[in-house]
């Protein structure tokens, strides 16, 4: 029986940066690929009758928006700092939901934004505008007036950076799983510095010996 192990290694001494990100991302372009097929071949073992058309998919339909895969631990810690019996995490999601790459978004339907997260009867817009008070009290979005008022534009900031400065008001349990996801998502937002590390000399000695 034959053991093949293929190992790839940077190093960093010897590349330009710009050949080194081009690597880096044909690696991690790879390997996305085979993650998807291994994905695809479990979906098609335990699903074997699935009609794909029935699946919504992001690069056939329209309509979708961009978040981080942290987003139900954010909104928990989010709900967590909002006053009590006042959570504010599904208001801050249709927020995102509404917002471009620019991540500004206009309040100018109350009514509607107010019943998108539950907030219905004669009192719902007014529900709705103290969750958006107490995100922009919190600091998770930043309020701008105009033609609909005090509450016309709501900013939205990056919600890891809010938390990382509010850290001190969480429990550790709910900052720290965060945290972690993030780390598993290679999510840079929660940390103070990235040390790119230089491949080390006996990798390098290795390395060369392979090649002579």
């Amino acid at each position: 029986m034959r053991c093949v192990i293929k190992i790839q290694i940077f190093d960093l001494d010897n590349v330009p940066p710009d050949a080194l990100v081009e690597k880096i991302f044909k690696h991690m372009n790879a390997k996305n690929t085979n993650i998807a097929a291994q994905r695809l071949q479990l979906r098609a073992t335990l699903w074997p009758k699935l009609d794909p058309t029935k699946l919504w998919h992001r690069k056939q339909k329209q309509g979708f928006v961009t978040i981080p895969r942290t987003m139900p631990l954010i909104l928990g810690a989010m709900d967590y700092l909002a006053p009590k019996g006042k959570p504010a995490g599904a208001t801050y999601l249709d927020l995102w939901c509404r917002s471009f790459d620019e991540m500004v978004v206009n309040l100018d339907r109350p009514q509607e934004m107010a019943f998108s997260v539950g907030f219905t009867g004669q009192r719902g817009a007014q529900t709705w505008t103290n969750r958006i008070d107490v995100l922009a009290d919190l600091g998770f979005i930043q309020l701008a007036p105009g033609p609909y008022g005090r509450r016309s534009y709501a900013l939205i900031l990056n919600p890891y950076l809010v938390i990382k400065d509010l850290r001190k008001r969480l429990p550790e349990s709910i900052y720290n799983a965060l945290a972690a996801r993030a780390a598993t998502i290679k999510a840079d937002d929660l940390t103070d510095t990235i040390v790119l590390m230089p491949l080390p000399a006996t990798a390098r000695r290795v390395r060369a010996r392979a090649h002579a």
